[in-house]
């Protein structure tokens, strides 16, 4: 995943005012680049990258749970990564 594939990501999501698509993207591909690094092979990587992602959304800015959701399924799809977790 490209840091543009992420901007353009959070860019289409709701922010609150006074928050800033850039800053939110900056700061998801810094906690991002590691799993991007290593991958995702197990049940709890998933979930321990989709829990980061979406604490990441909530102190971004994000409106509400529904956009937050649906974003983090955006970048998780954009990513490649397996679904693993069938909970």
């Amino acid at each position: 995943m490209h840091m543009e594939n992420l901007l353009e990501i959070v860019e289409q999501a709701p922010l609150e005012d006074c928050r800033s698509a850039e800053i939110l993207a900056a700061n998801l591909y810094k906690k991002i680049a590691p799993y991007m690094e290593r991958g995702i092979s197990t049940e709890q990587d998933e979930l321990d990258f989709c829990g980061m992602v979406d604490v990441t959304l909530d102190e971004g800015g994000l409106t509400n749970q529904n956009a937050r959701t649906e974003t983090l399924n955006r970048i998780y799809d954009t990513t490649g990564f397996p679904h693993i977790y069938k909970g």
